[in-house]
């Protein structure tokens, strides 16, 4: 019984195998944003005096908000109830234009992927087609529905090689 159970998963371990063909992963917004393209238009962006401003502007009132709610801690104790009341108001006005700047901040970026992910999927596609027939491949797979993966299966950093050199 063991060995007509063993003889037939190897038969279908066979026969599954030889229908698959090649099959690798792709990370495929990996494999867009880690490009020279997508470097180039962060870069651009970082460089921008507006979004350099509203970075410095997060960065300093992130630290006056941890600063502040050191100091509070330090003196809580000796504060009065108006003087925790004001900290509790500073903290809160300064919470919330910390949150605004990095939602800001976010919808720049965001904005950024999007127009490298409309830039570069036309190319992607060009790109995986050329390197499918290049390397014999059958199935490519989105990494993310695999569980597990032998490394040489990852195609993602030579795809990001191609996009580059098509660029």
């Amino acid at each position: 019984m063991l060995k007509k159970c063993l003889v037939t998963i190897a038969l279908c371990a066979a026969s599954a195998s030889s229908f698959a063909g090649k099959v690798v992963v792709l990370d495929a917004q990996n494999a867009l944003m880690r490009s020279e393209y997508a470097k180039q238009s962060f870069e651009a962006l970082s460089n921008r005096p507006d979004f350099a401003r509203k970075m410095s502007e997060a960065e300093r009132t992130q630290e006056t908000l941890t600063a502040l709610t050191e100091d509070f801690r330090k003196k809580q104790a000796k504060m009065s109830e108006e003087k925790r009341a004001e900290h509790r108001r500073k903290t809160e006005f300064l919470q919330a234009d910390l949150k605004l700047a990095v939602q800001e901040i976010q919808s720049e970026q965001q904005a950024v992927v999007r127009s490298v992910m409309a830039e570069l999927q036309p190319k992607l596609e060009t790109v995986l087609t050329q390197y499918m027939k290049q390397e014999d491949i059958d199935i490519i797979v989105p990494k993310d529905a695999t569980l597990l993966v032998a490394p040489g299966a990852d195609i993602t950093d030579a795809i990001t090689a191609e996009l580059n050199k098509a660029r």
